[in-house]
């Protein structure tokens, strides 16, 4: 992981974009090409993530074009976190709610996907911005699997 990147910062397309280039994933002229791109309205609400899929540059190396779950997983790998795919009807919705409430997991952009005896397992936005995953440890007295 970059060492400029700290645990309670939040994502930025510029350092997202960054990464990839120094990871090889995607080719220089492409990171400079969505870097200088001003957002319209629509894209200043979206997840950077969400920003680089919907350009649709190629991986540098595959030259097949990046979909958001093939980023997830990318980012999922840097931050050292598993990469789950979400299936909302899958998902126990009154045990979940029950663990953390809407206006919490909207406000630090986490949601609940899986609850048992012991553990959470929380998905999170903000892939390095921990203290709120930390907190719901000590309140809840279960490990958050993140």
């Amino acid at each position: 992981m970059h060492h400029g990147k700290l645990r309670g910062d939040k994502l930025h397309l510029g350092w997202l974009l960054k990464e990839l280039v120094s990871d090889g994933s995607l080719v220089q002229a492409d990171g400079n090409s969505i870097a200088a791109k001003q957002c319209n309205k629509e894209e200043a609400l979206m997840h950077p993530l969400h920003i680089i899929a919907a350009k649709q540059c190629c991986h540098a190396k595959t030259q097949q074009p990046f979909n958001l779950e093939d980023l997830c997983q990318w980012l999922a790998a840097k931050a050292g976190l598993d990469f789950a795919p979400i299936d909302p009807l899958k998902i126990n919705v009154p045990a979940v709610t029950a663990e953390i409430s809407f206006a919490y997991a909207q406000r630090y952009g986490i949601l609940c996907i899986e609850v048992n005896a012991h553990d959470l397992g929380v998905a999170t936005k903000q892939t390095f911005v921990r203290t709120c995953i930390e907190s719901l440890e000590q309140t809840s007295q279960k490990s958050c699997d993140r």
